[in-house]
């Protein structure tokens, strides 16, 4: 079971600016579900009512990104620091987002202390977790507040960095160790097992604590050394040379090339085809259905290395047309000549409105995976195939905030 003191510390960052009842209470919750060999942690607490209208702005002034709130800065009870959100947390210490028998007892746990669950509103949401003392939001926002409350002026949150962040600090961090020669795949901006490989490769290289978070010793080391690359690629930068008059040369009689010769230069020459990522958190296993190449670059030139049919290896990306697959490595290999796992993403919460969207996202992206839905009880949803269509179908979920879990089928 993941440790105890990974769950409170990970949520301890999030219950910074949180009602001081609600923080105790929540500081409860997580003890009492860890006794029922139950492992969750706080992953949002206290939000301002700027962090609010940043995140109404996703899918709306911010182009490309799918909404993720229908409240702006003040509409929520999270910017009253009166609410928190929770989320089951695997041996692996990645979050399970499913709604399954366990998730259902942290609520009633959770309700037996006095919080109100959205488990249970119409707009489902089923990580939140509220205490208002008897206010409603209208009250709130007019400014009463519950006693012990104050203006909450919370102080910096920890620049930690470890297994399961994600965001533009974690794409940063990805960027500098690239350039500092580690291996860890696409830049996904998610804090996966690749990047906590990295990180401790860095951390044995320069002789520091390696435990594969990324706190403020190991990023001071890490922009130290990559500020003194900079600065030598500065000092080595060659002088433009003055261009010399060259004596003219006769010129040759052109050879004309073997049809062998210009199929090569046209496949050096290929486009190279954007990869879209899949991150660790979706990488998927595929099997060499014989002898095949690794390529260096995605349009399949850069000969790396042959693997024997038979080898299991995982994806982390693929190409638009879905005609190429991102290994690990930064390499890459033809979708045809490699056997997908089968796969079944299952996910709580899904209505039949939602259930239409993800059949014409289907549709779209031309993805042949079988969804079934079951409407009674607690809706929910299975979906099953190849293994790309798949975590393709999953990745899609967890854009729009819906909770899913890949298991092999």
């Amino acid at each position: 079971m993941v440790d105890f003191k990974y769950l409170m510390d990970r949520s301890e960052k999030e219950l910074v600016g949180v009602h001081a009842t609600v923080a105790e209470k929540t500081r409860e919750l997580i003890k009492k579900a860890y006794d029922e060999g139950i492992g969750i942690a706080i992953v949002q607490g206290f939000r301002s009512f700027e962090e609010q209208n940043a995140l109404y702005a996703k899918g709306r002034t911010i182009k490309g990104v799918a909404k993720v709130t229908n409240a702006k800065g003040g509409q929520s009870i999270h910017n009253y620091g009166l609410a928190v959100d929770f989320c089951i947390f695997d041996d692996n210490k990645q979050p399970c987002w499913t709604v399954n028998k366990e998730w259902k007892r942290v609520v009633e746990i959770a309700e037996g202390l006095g919080f109100e669950s959205g488990i249970h509103w119409k707009f489902y949401d089923a990580p939140h977790l509220q205490m208002t003392f008897g206010l409603t939001l209208k009250q709130l926002q007019a400014g009463k507040r519950p006693a012990g409350s104050a203006t909450p002026t919370p102080s910096k949150k920890s620049n930690l960095l470890e297994n399961g962040a994600s965001g533009s600090a974690v794409k940063a961090l990805q960027e500098k160790l690239i350039k500092l020669g580690y291996k860890l795949g696409e830049i996904d901006s998610e804090f996966g097992k690749l990047t906590d490989a990295a990180v401790r490769k860095f951390q044995k290289d320069n002789k520091l604590d390696v435990d594969g978070i990324a706190g403020a010793k190991t990023l001071a080391k890490i922009d130290e050394i990559v500020k003194a690359l900079d600065a030598k690629k500065e000092e080595v930068k060659p002088e433009p040379k003055k261009e010399e008059a060259k004596p003219v040369k006769e010129k040759k009689p052109e050879t004309v090339k073997a049809p062998a010769e210009k199929k090569a230069e046209e496949v050096k020459d290929a486009p190279i085809p954007k990869i879209i990522s899949l991150g660790d958190t979706h990488a998927f296993e595929v099997v060499a259905k014989k002898n095949i190449t690794l390529y260096g670059k995605a349009n399949l030139t850069g000969k790396v290395k042959v693997l024997k049919k038979g080898t299991k290896f995982k994806v982390y990306g693929y190409s638009q047309d879905k005609t190429v697959l991102a290994c690990g490595g930064g390499t890459f290999v033809k979708t045809d000549e490699v056997q997908q796992s089968e796969l079944t993403c299952k996910s709580g919460g899904i209505n039949v409105k939602m259930e239409q969207q993800i059949r014409d996202f289907f549709k779209k992206e031309g993805i042949k995976a079988q969804i079934n839905l079951n409407v009674g009880g607690n809706p929910s949803a299975e979906v099953t195939g190849e293994g790309l269509d798949v975590v393709i179908a999953a990745k899609w979920m967890k854009d729009h905030g819906w909770y899913s879990k890949i298991v092999k089928k």
